[in-house]
């Protein structure tokens, strides 16, 4: 059992549908990709990310790695078994 905002899959759907064809990279195992059809670089995601927290007034201590841990504490409030997490991409 997954759980996603209902309108997180409809992004999700129109990224897959309209912007990831023009990146003529269709078979690249990554599922988003920067503009020159590449891996978004963890280090990127990381800088970007504090970028935004700092804009946002949030506490440093605050990463993405944080976020996947909020994730997994949402699923087993929802009642998700142990298991599910061992096999969840978000799970490290």
């Amino acid at each position: 059992m997954l759980t996603v905002f209902d309108w997180a899959v409809e992004v999700v759907e129109q990224y897959l549908t309209e912007v990831r064809p023009c990146l003529g990279c269709l078979e690249h195992p990554a599922m988003f990709l920067t503009e020159r059809g590449t891996r978004i670089a963890t280090a990127y995601v990381n800088k970007r990310f504090a970028d935004i927290r700092a804009e946002a007034g949030l506490d440093e201590l605050l990463t993405p790695h944080c976020l996947r841990h909020s994730y997994v504490t949402h699923l087993a409030e929802q009642g998700c078994r142990d298991s599910t997490f061992r096999t969840s991409p978000c799970v490290t």
